[in-house]
Formats: C-alpha cells, structure tokens, sequence
C-alpha cells in the first residue's frame, strides 16, 4: 500500500509525483493501492498514476485500465 504519499496542494489539487515515481520503482511486480487524500476531486489524477487500486475510508475501488468502468471490492 502506497499511503498518505499523494500531497495535497493549497488549490485543493494533489501532487502525485511521489506516488507515481513509487509505482514507477516497483514496475509491475506487484499490485498497487493508494490511500489518503482521496477525494472525488482527485480520485481521477491519482488513478493516473498507474495503481491498480485506490482507496478512501471504508470503501475500496478496483481500477482496470481500458475498462472503462470501475467497480467497488470488498
């Protein structure tokens, strides 16, 4: 789990640099999950950053590229 590394910015954008050079670093081998900060807002850019998951509080979501849809987990 990538946790708390996508940084907040004062006009309420995110910076996911950090995030992104993570998934970057570990390069496939294993499945990604980003959390903290994650709002409707910028649940968008940071799935740009190539996790395969992102979550917020108790709700997950499965995010396939190409699909086109996404899909709560449990």
């Amino acid at each position: 789990m990538l946790e708390n590394i996508v940084v907040p910015l004062e006009n309420e954008d995110v910076d996911i640099t950090m995030l992104r050079d993570a998934v970057e670093l570990i390069s496939g081998r294993v499945e990604t999950e980003a959390s903290g900060n994650v709002t409707i807002e910028t649940i968008y850019k940071i799935g740009q950053s190539g996790v395969t998951f992102i979550s917020r509080a108790m709700q997950s979501w499965l995010l396939r590229s190409g699909e086109g849809q996404n899909e709560p987990r449990s």
